[in-house]
């Protein structure tokens, strides 16, 4: 409540130090998001202060309580920076030079990677944007269930379909518009291989192959 619009909460989770009840508990399969969501997980007390006071101000607690740095404030959308490495660029190419893929969002383009604690390198869908996309963002902070239907989402498909994006939003038609990057032929080996389904609106190849349908030997 303290932090005006427009701005976010950057919080390293590496940074904090948990206390071994809630290692214990996460051992007991519960997993990052809701842990986050039921404890503060060690933090139950957290200053808003500029970087040159923060000696000036470890002066009033004990050593027991003594503070430190956890994150810092900056640009962008709190619920989107939990989850999230952002880093703001000027522009789209710029964004796309960065880790992840591209969000537009309120006259600024960010480049968006799940931070590692939320990444199962394991699991073949975890490495493709449109899952990250969906399970992340969509879902969890939009409310957008079913990714074909939903009439508050538009898909643009074309190279420059980023500028068309960003007109759109700029004129308040849409909030918020997001870039992927395509879908690897590793990547897409790797869903076959372990017999799985690629996620909804993944899977438009352009240009278009002659072969209406594609087939892939094991």
């Amino acid at each position: 409540r303290v932090i005006p619009d427009g701005l976010s909460a950057d919080i390293d989770l590496d940074k904090i130090k948990t206390k071994k009840i809630f290692k214990w508990l996460k051992q007991n399969n519960i997993n990052d998001k809701e842990m986050l969501k039921t404890f503060n997980c060690g933090v139950g007390f957290c200053l808003i202060i500029k970087p040159q006071n923060l000696k000036k101000i470890s002066k009033f607690f004990s050593k027991e309580f003594e503070p430190y740095v956890i994150g810092k404030i900056t640009l962008g959308k709190k619920k989107i920076k939990l989850n999230f490495d952002s880093t703001p660029h000027k522009t789209y190419a710029g964004s796309k030079k960065g880790k992840g893929f591209c969000m537009y969002l309120d006259g600024h383009f960010y480049s968006l990677s799940l931070r590692k604690e939320f990444v199962k390198l394991q699991a073949p869908l975890h490495q493709l944007d449109s899952y990250v996309l969906q399970e992340h963002i969509l879902k969890p902070i939009l409310g957008i269930e079913n990714v074909r239907t939903d009439s508050r989402l538009q898909y643009a498909h074309k190279s420059d379909q980023m500028k068309w994006i960003k007109k759109q939003i700029d004129n308040k038609t849409y909030a918020v518009g997001f870039g992927l990057n395509p879908v690897l032929i590793d990547q897409l080996k790797s869903i076959a291989d372990n017999s799985l389904v690629m996620p909804p609106k993944s899977t438009y190849i352009y240009p278009k192959l002659r072969s209406g349908t594609t087939i892939y030997e094991f």
